[in-house]
């Protein structure tokens, strides 16, 4: 038998690790793994066929900003990338690269070329029956209710969506009339509230049957009869006394909601959702969001 000293270093000749009858440790032969699959559409490209977008806008110095001293973050891409590039670099300094996004939407963009770049394409699913959702991330005065609601004068990326899918639908569908239904609610802390109507009311997060949450309006009471029609032909249970089953029933209904069929009705709905919110003052305008907005359209005809 042979022995080792555990304090020694040898080398794979001296303990015969070479592939011959006499050597003094078994040889393993490393095992050859397969490939692993890609999934559809990542071979060479980051991006793929992914149903995931993610684009960066860089928001301008304001006229403050530039008085008082304030820069851009050291590294940050300040022009728009191209088309073409699917995996754009946000940030590059020395030390550091962010890339990987979809696209870089530069200072001197507007909604309107953003919408172009980045949503519009996406209205070829909701034109076929699917959908489509756009989220705006960021801090408080990134320009997020700037991008999605608009400010001054200048159409948010919802309402430049919300035409040009009517527009679209009615080439695309003459004769079929139809419309967009939406929704507004707003998220602020714990709470969520209504915002389409008149004045703000609460509504409620309610989990259906397949598990999707919900947002709710406030619970309604009304009189069985109004829910159950055959009831109302019952005899007056008043004669009933203490024996009589109660006849007021509770319902929670669904958001409000406004009909858009033109511009101008959109232009009514914006109004609603923007004057109920919550605002404070920031960095970029005394109308700075305090809460998140939700806003949801869907595609109907009077049928549905």
């Amino acid at each position: 038998m042979s022995l080792l000293d555990v304090n020694k270093v040898y080398s794979p000749e001296e303990i015969g690790m070479g592939k011959g009858s006499d050597s003094l440790l078994p040889v393993v032969s490393k095992p050859v793994l397969p490939e692993l699959p890609s999934p559809p559409g990542s071979a060479g490209d980051v991006q793929g066929d992914s149903s995931v977008s993610v684009y960066v806008r860089v928001r301008p110095l304001l006229e403050d900003e530039t008085k008082s001293g304030v820069g851009m973050m050291p590294g940050m891409v300040t022009s728009t990338s191209d088309p073409d590039n699917t995996s754009a670099t946000a940030v590059k300094t020395e030390k550091t690269s962010i890339g990987g996004f979809t696209g870089v939407l530069g200072t001197d963009t507007n909604n309107e070329m953003l919408f172009k770049r980045c949503f519009k394409p996406q209205l070829d699913t909701v034109l076929a029956g699917g959908t489509a959702s756009l989220f705006c991330y960021g801090y408080t005065g990134s320009g997020k209710s700037h991008t999605v609601l608009g400010y001054d004068g200048e159409r948010g990326l919802y309402h430049l969506a919300a035409g040009d899918l009517l527009a679209r639908m009615e080439e695309k569908y003459p004769g079929e009339e139809l419309f967009l239904v939406a929704t507004a609610c707003e998220i602020y802390g714990e709470q969520v509230y209504d915002l389409m109507g008149e004045e703000k009311l609460p509504a409620t997060l309610r989990t259906d049957a397949n598990g999707n949450l919900c947002v709710s309006g406030p619970a309604v009471r009304s009189e069985l009869s109004d829910v159950v029609p055959e009831y109302s032909a019952q005899p007056d249970t008043a004669s009933l006394g203490a024996s009589a089953h109660a006849t007021i029933v509770t319902r929670t209904r669904g958001l409000r909601c406004g009909l858009v069929r033109n511009i101008q009705d959109l232009d009514t709905v914006s109004t609603s959702a923007l004057q109920l919110r919550v605002v404070g003052s920031s960095t970029e305008h005394s109308q700075s969001s305090r809460s998140h907005a939700v806003l949801r359209m869907e595609v109907m005809n009077m049928e549905t």
